[in-house]
């Protein structure tokens, strides 16, 4: 897996990279656990799913293997 960080909360940019990133793309929390990127949004894990990562999201994005 390839991974990136990025500033989780810079508004129009942050939004428009987490929906061009691949399905399968991890979005670890803070607080343990991560979203994933799944059709219709990110699932939080073994949840339900979300427009976006919550907000104990690290800014970080794990790009899965296939797709760096």
């Amino acid at each position: 897996m390839r991974e990136i960080t990025i500033q989780a909360r810079q508004s129009g940019k942050t939004h428009q990279m987490l929906s061009e990133v691949p399905l399968g793309t991890k979005a670890p929390s803070g607080i343990g656990g991560h979203w994933t990127k799944v059709e219709g949004g990110w699932q939080a894990l073994g949840g339900d799913t979300f427009p976006r990562p919550g907000g104990a999201w690290t800014g970080q994005l794990i790009i899965p293997q296939s797709q760096s």
